[in-house]
């Protein structure tokens, strides 16, 4: 405990020198400053500190990425370009149905800095500078259509992600390209950690089947308002590869969700609307539950097999005050994961608390524990504190405590040095 305090001593003297030298932080995912420029707002109009998104934050997307109710033409304040004219629709199917784009690409870059602080052992500091770069192009084509592209690079390596989503209304959306199966609201791309989720990085074996984000395929999902604009029902199910891009069989992967959320803004909008003091107060409870199956091959063509996986997660999600609670709990077995014939179960679970002290000061609190079959389960405590520097410039100080004797001296501390445009 001597070695955790001075490296915690490490961290806090590390993350005031990030401040001085570099001006703040930022955040870990998707957040995308184009939609800002084009409303000619905060960020914190839908996020609470990004990339976390507030309530109307989440009506926003649930809305194509548009203002709720009906008020999206008259809060934009970007000129358009139009694609063709309006008289176009009266001649129809003689003409291309007309749209408009934003007459200005919408770009955004986002750069994820990091120092990673290992005090035990033989003490180790790593500058990541960067981590991750990010270039995001995303917007609307006309009143049906929106878009999402990203080009990464994560430590070196090169990665890419997008889709194309048809907006029929809030209650139907229909997306081609890459798709997140986690629950929304859980998605690794909102979270305010380093540290990734536990339930979200769970395999059968060392380089097994794992759920993740930007796997290709389908995606169809809605949002109802219930009863007065209050609160209301989110669903979502889809096909995909399963394995990423690519599959390693022609199988498609299926999942579907539902998420219902008592009081609070209407998740597809309500009266509660953007403009609060207090935008990312919600006082309401969500739950939901997720489920996934698919399978997975292995080996050279003359011995291959195939690993079978059955996935099932309930969430619950509550705002109180300034206080937002998060829970999750997932199950996924595999039939056959190393190709003996012996099925593996494992369990993942964690509780959050966010807090936010003052708009720019969030304080964060997560237990997680992961038990995989009959091993010892791997216990993990993290706590870290998020400072909004500016609304688009985000700090951020954690531990990552392993709790279990298994992680005994592999504690790690991270300092945020990030910022985005």
């Amino acid at each position: 405990m001597e070695t955790s305090k001075r490296g915690l001593c490490l961290v806090l003297a590390t993350f005031v020198a990030g401040v001085v030298l570099f001006g703040g932080g930022a955040p870990t995912a998707t957040a995308v400053p184009s939609f800002a420029r084009k409303y000619k707002t905060s960020c914190q109009t839908c996020h609470v500190a990004f990339p976390k998104l507030n309530a109307f934050g989440r009506a926003f997307e649930a809305n194509g990425y548009r203002f709720p109710a009906g008020q999206d033409s008259e809060m934009v304040k970007q000129e358009r370009l139009p694609l063709g004219a309006e008289g176009y629709k009266k001649v129809f199917p003689k003409a291309v149905w007309p749209a408009d784009i934003d007459l200005f690409s919408p770009i955004s870059v986002q750069m994820i800095n990091r120092v990673n602080i290992l005090p035990d052992g033989v003490p180790k500091t790593e500058f990541e500078f960067p981590h991750e770069l990010e270039v995001f192009y995303a917007g609307t084509i006309g009143p049906r259509f929106s878009y999402f592209a990203e080009i990464e690079i994560d430590e070196g390596e090169l990665e890419y992600d997008g889709f194309l989503q048809y907006d029929a209304s809030p209650a139907f959306h229909v997306r081609i390209g890459g798709i997140d199966p986690l629950p929304e609201e859980f998605s690794e791309h909102r979270r305010l950690t380093a540290a990734h989720y536990n339930y979200a990085n769970i395999r059968g074996k060392s380089g097994g089947f794992r759920l993740r984000d930007g796997s290709a395929g389908l995606e169809v999902d809605g949002a109802i308002n219930g009863s007065g604009g209050v609160g209301g029902l989110r669903y979502r199910a889809g096909v995909v590869n399963g394995d990423g891009r690519t599959d390693s069989n022609s199988a498609k992967d299926g999942f579907a969700g539902i998420d219902y959320k008592i009081g609070g803004m209407g998740v597809a909008g309500g009266p509660q609307q953007s403009g609060s003091e207090k935008p990312w107060v919600d006082n309401s409870v969500t739950v939901g539950i997720l489920g996934y199956t698919g399978k997975a091959t292995y080996g050279p063509s003359e011995s291959e097999y195939d690993d079978k996986v059955t996935y099932l997660a309930g969430h619950v999600s509550a705002w109180v005050g300034n206080l937002n609670l998060l829970g999750i709990y997932t199950s996924q077995k595999n039939d056959n994961p190393s190709g003996n014939g012996q099925n593996l179960h494992t369990k993942a679970w964690f509780i959050e608390g966010d807090y936010v002290l003052y708009p720019w000061l969030i304080p964060i609190l997560r237990y997680e524990n992961t038990k995989v079959g009959n091993a010892d389960a791997v216990q993990m405590f993290v706590p870290a504190v998020t400072v909004l520097v500016r609304a688009n410039i985000r700090c951020h100080v954690e531990g990552q405590i392993r709790l279990d004797d298994a992680g005994t001296n592999a504690d790690k501390y991270v300092v945020g040095v990030n910022w985005a445009f």
